[in-house]
C-alpha cells in the first residue's frame, strides 16, 4: 500500500535503519478491555504488538525507546493513544545496544469501527540528528 510518501511496510516486515534500530510490527488486535477512568470513549481498542532491536543507538548515553508517532484508522482518522490495565507491563522500554524489546504492546482507542487496516506511523531522531520515518499498514485481528 502507499501512503503518499512511500510503500509501507507489511506486518512482520522488518524497518531497519542501519547502525540504529530495525522494528516490525507483530499483530494489531481488538481488545475489550477499557480503563474505567477514562472521558475518552472510543469505538473500538487496539492493540500493537511490535519488536525492536538497538543495532547501535546511543544518544547521550540513552538506550533507544521506540513508540508509534500516530496511528490512523481505517478511515484516515488518528486515534488516541489509550492505555489499558493489561497492557501496562509489556510497554515499550529503554534497552541498551545489542538488546531487544520483544513483544511490546501499546494500545490506541480508535474514532470508527470495523475497518480492516490501521497506518501506523513512526517517526523517531538517529543518534546521527537525522529524522527517520516508517509506515506500517497493518490488518487489525479479530
Amino acid at each position: 500500500e502507499t501512503t503518499g510518501q512511500k510503500t509501507a511496510y507489511a506486518l512482520d516486515q522488518w524497518w531497519e535503519v542501519p547502525g540504529q534500530w530495525k522494528l516490525k510490527i507483530n499483530s494489531v488486535t481488538i481488545t475489550s478491555d477499557r480503563k474505567p477512568s477514562s472521558r475518552y470513549q472510543p469505538q473500538e481498542v487496539i492493540v500493537i504488538d511490535y519488536t525492536y532491536m538497538n543495532l547501535g543507538y546511543k544518544k547521550d548515553g540513552e538506550g533507544l525507546e521506540l513508540e508509534p508517532e500516530t496511528v490512523l484508522d481505517g478511515n484516515r482518522k488518528a486515534g488516541e493513544e489509550y492505555t489499558v490495565p493489561s497492557i501496562e507491563k509489556d510497554e515499550p522500554k529503554e534497552i541498551p545496544v545489542s538488546n531487544i524489546a520483544e513483544n511490546v504492546k501499546v494500545s490506541y482507542g480508535l474514532p470508527s469501527k470495523g475497518n480492516g487496516t490501521v497506518l501506523i506511523h513512526f517517526s523517531e531522531v538517529d543518534d546521527q540528528l537525522n529524522q527517520q520515518q516508517a509506515i506500517f499498514a497493518i490488518p487489525i485481528t479479530r
